[in-house]
């Protein structure tokens, strides 16, 4: 296919900021926006046509419409690994070229929800909305990042890293996005992983008592008092026998 076999079709050419394509025995001329419909409606074309776009439009200065490209090919990747990889790029070229960090935080998420096991973007994530002042944009990750099936199942992400990544989006639902609803959420799946972290516990607690929330206040005081009950008994069972 592509290149590799003009006899039945591919892109042969950039000539004035067009693309030389075959279709077929028919050669036409692509423009540069048409390209993209090219490369949709043709998928075994796609990837020449693409890199044939691209190389005119960083020839000519327009990286706007280079970050476009690698949105399409986000698409059109075959896994969400790659989706998520050619997302960062875009993202990088959003922060680093088009000087929007903004646009670049939002196309880093959609990266990060892909693949919610590169811890390494939590950092990155972080830094955009702080540059930004974008914390907004990151509202709502702990719900929907508790869905992707490397959280939601026993393989994937390991506990120690969702215990991580739950109390890292607290912080920022609580410094930064006044979001006390969320928040607690994050809390929650803390003290479901790790039911003997008195820090999230406590501030459970705080949170409960500050929404007058009776029920969830007394809910949780019994799931802590059960907690310590469960950890004497086998404090207990583990002692030797004089």
């Amino acid at each position: 296919s592509g290149v590799r076999d003009h006899q039945r079709h591919g892109v042969t050419s950039i000539v004035g900021g067009r693309a030389a394509v075959l279709l077929g025995d028919a050669p036409r001329r692509v423009g540069l926006g048409e390209g993209r419909d090219v490369a949709a409606q043709h998928p075994d074309l796609a990837h020449d046509v693409l890199d044939v776009l691209e190389r005119c439009y960083r020839d000519t200065q327009s990286i706007d419409k280079v970050v476009d490209l690698f949105e399409l090919r986000a698409k059109l990747a075959p896994t969400d690994a790659e989706k998520a990889r050619l997302l960062r790029e875009a993202s990088r070229m959003w922060e680093n070229d088009l000087k929007q960090p903004r646009r670049a935080l939002i196309t880093l998420r959609r990266a990060f929800e892909l693949d919610p096991s590169d811890f390494e973007l939590l950092e990155d994530l972080e830094h955009l909305a702080q540059q930004g002042q974008a914390w907004d944009v990151l509202s709502g990750l702990a719900d929907k990042t508790s869905l992707h099936p490397a959280f939601a199942g026993e393989r994937g992400v390991s506990p120690e890293d969702k215990h991580a990544f739950y109390g890292r989006v607290a912080r920022w639902n609580r410094e930064f996005l006044a979001d006390a609803a969320g928040e607690a959420a994050c809390l929650r799946a803390i003290v479901s992983l790790k039911p003997d972290d008195i820090e999230a516990q406590q501030r459970l607690l705080e949170l409960f008592r500050a929404s007058q929330d009776q029920k969830a206040v007394l809910a949780q005081l019994r799931a802590r008092r059960n907690w310590r009950s469960a950890s004497s008994t086998m404090a207990n069972s583990a002692r030797p026998v004089s």
